[in-house]
C-alpha cells in the first residue's frame, strides 16, 4: 500500500589480477620464452544471492492490541511510536517541541531515516493512559503516504521495504504457505477506508491501527439488526470528541472479499 525512500546499497566485490614475468635469463643467452601464454576464460563471476526483502526487520510491540515501535527526534534517545492511520499527520508529544503548533523535526523511525518532516504537538496523555506507557507520538498519513511497510502483529516485527513485494511470490517468513488476501483500502481526506460486508450489505468503515476493536455506528447497526442480534448495555465510548453511551454486540461475520472474520464483538454508539 505504501512505498518507501529507503536508499538499499549493494556492494559488489571487484577481484583484480594482475600477471608478472618471473622469468630470468642472462645478458648475453636469451632463453627460450617457455611461459604459458594459453588464457582460460573462467565466465562472467557468479551472481550475489538476491538479498530477501524480509532481512532487516524492526522490533514492533503490540500493546494492548495497537502496534507501538522505536524512533527518535532531533538525534535524541530511541522513544515509542503508535502507528496510527488516522493520524493525517506526524504528531508529537507536546513535551518534546514544547507546544501544540506546528515545527520541523528531523526523525528517524525504526530503521528509516525520514530526515526532516513537519510535525505537530499534541498531548499523548489519552494515548498514554490507555497504553500504560509514555509515548513521543503518532505516526500517520505524512508517512505512510510514500513508503511500503508490513506490519506482522503475530511476529512482532515492522518491515519497511524500498519498494512493493509480492507476498504471495515473497512471503514474509513464517507465512510460507498460509492463504493471503488483497484489501481495497481508499483514501479519503488522507484517512484509509474499507468497504467490508456485514450480512448481504457492503459498509465503508475507517481502518484504523490505534483502534484496538471494530466499532460500528448506530445506523449501520440499526440496518444489520433483524431483531436477533444481542445488545450489551452499560459502555461508555469515549474519544477526542467526547463520551457517550454505547453497548457491545456480536455480528457472524465481517467479510472482506475472500476473508472471513466469523462471530466478532464490537461496541456500538447509540447517537452516532
Amino acid at each position: 500500500m505504501h512505498r518507501s525512500s529507503l536508499l538499499a546499497l549493494l556492494l559488489a566485490p571487484v577481484l583484480g589480477i594482475t600477471g608478472c614475468d618471473t622469468t630470468a635469463g642472462g645478458p648475453s643467452e636469451p632463453r627460450e620464452d617457455t611461459s604459458d601464454t594459453t588464457t582460460t576464460d573462467a565466465g562472467p563471476e557468479p551472481d550475489a544471492p538476491p538479498v530477501s526483502p524480509w532481512a532487516l526487520p524492526v522490533p514492533l510491540s503490540i500493546v494492548g492490541g495497537l502496534p507501538v515501535f522505536m524512533g527518535s527526534v532531533d538525534g535524541g534517545p530511541e522513544m515509542p511510536f503508535l502507528f496510527d492511520t488516522l493520524a493525517q499527520i506526524v504528531f508529537l508529544d507536546e513535551d518534546i517541541v514544547g507546544d501544540v503548533l506546528y515545527h520541523e523535526a528531523d526523525l528517524l523511525l525504526g530503521d528509516d531515516p525520514v530526515g526532516t518532516l513537519q510535525v505537530k504537538g499534541r498531548s499523548m496523555l489519552p494515548d498514554e493512559v490507555y497504553l500504560g506507557m509514555d509515548l513521543a507520538g503518532l505516526v500517520g498519513q505524512a508517512y505512510l503516504w510514500e513508503r511500503f511497510l508490513v506490519l506482522d502483529y503475530p511476529g512482532g516485527l515492522l518491515y519497511q521495504l524500498p519498494e512493493p513485494v509480492d507476498v504471495a511470490a515473497s512471503p514474509p517468513p513464517g507465512c510460507e504457505g498460509l492463504p493471503h488476501w488483497t484489501v481495497d483500502v481508499q483514501l479519503q481526506n488522507a484517512f484509509p477506508v474499507v468497504r467490508p460486508s456485514l450480512g448481504d450489505a457492503g459498509v465503508p468503515l475507517l481502518a484504523d491501527t490505534s483502534s484496538p476493536m471494530t466499532t460500528l455506528t448506530r445506523s449501520t447497526f440499526d440496518a444489520l439488526d433483524d431483531g436477533t442480534l444481542p445488545r450489551v448495555a452499560g459502555y461508555l465510548w469515549t474519544s477526542t470528541s467526547g463520551a457517550e453511551d454505547a453497548f457491545l454486540t456480536r455480528i457472524p461475520s465481517l467479510r472482506f472479499g475472500a476473508l472471513w472474520v466469523r462471530t466478532i464483538s464490537l461496541p456500538t454508539g447509540t447517537s452516532w
